[in-house]
């Protein structure tokens, strides 16, 4: 509990607050990520292992790949 004097009359305001902790581990630094901050989409799934650790820039996410290949029948994409 905090006591402030901010009232007209000059009398204690009582408030409470709360706040919460996120993370894990007990606090301190935590170790900087060692992965590639470059992404390229894939069929399967892919993760980025993050947790626990501290990202010191953003992540690229590029975008898909993709061929377009055009002939008299139009145009063939195919993402790879």
């Amino acid at each position: 509990m905090v006591e402030a004097n901010f009232n007209e009359y000059n009398k204690p305001i009582e408030f409470e607050f709360s706040f919460d902790i996120v993370g894990e581990g007990g606090g301190g630094e935590l170790p900087d990520y060692k992965g590639s901050y470059v992404v390229t989409p894939k069929l399967d799934a892919q993760q980025l292992k993050t947790k626990n650790t501290s990202m010191r820039k953003d992540v690229d996410i590029l975008s898909i790949p993709v061929a377009r290949t055009h002939n008299s029948y139009g145009t063939t994409i195919t993402i790879a």
